[in-house]
């Protein structure tokens, strides 16, 4: 959508951060993914955020721009509603498609249990063919390919969540 924005400058600008973590008793309490970006996004041992909280930083800022969070709907759904017609669809998966891993854990403010899922990454999933998922991936910088199954089974990981990018 020809934005130049770099993740920094987003992050900056817009994305809700919160590393306070209490501890209370036996109990410690932090942050709701869903909410903000848990910890710092300039550090090491930031955590992440997911769909909803990127949700409400794209539709407030100043970008031409805005996001709809999509979720229950398989890689392959999204794309053939969103990818083949050219729309953009940001996905939770692992690092690489690497196994995931039972992380920290904590309470959220409602005394909900919640456990973060280690190696969590967000890619741009940007095209596919019969054995192949095609990912714009900022770690590396480019396009990457992971197989159709893996690829599956890693976004069923975080719940099946996707964030749609709507230009204006």
């Amino acid at each position: 959508y020809d934005i130049d924005i770099s993740a920094t400058e987003f992050a900056e600008k817009w994305l809700l951060c919160d590393y306070q973590f209490i501890k209370s008793g036996d109990k410690t309490f932090g942050p709701d993914p869903n909410e903000v970006f848990v910890g710092d996004p300039f550090e090491a041992y930031g955590y992440g955020c997911y769909a909803p909280a990127m949700e409400k930083a794209i539709n407030e800022s100043e970008l031409n721009c805005k996001a709809e969070v999509i979720t229950k709907k398989s890689l392959d759904e999204l794309c053939s509603e969103y990818v083949s017609k050219g729309e953009p669809v940001l996905v939770w998966v692992t690092l690489r498609m690497g196994e995931p891993k039972e992380g920290e854990s904590w309470y959220i403010d409602d005394d909900t249990p919640f456990t973060w899922t280690t190696g969590e990454h967000c890619m741009v999933l940007v095209g596919y063919n019969d054995k192949y998922y095609f990912f714009n991936d900022p770690m590396t910088g480019g396009v990457v390919a992971y197989k159709k199954d893996i690829s599956q089974q890693r976004f069923e990981v975080f719940g099946m969540q996707a964030l749609r990018i709507i230009a204006e």
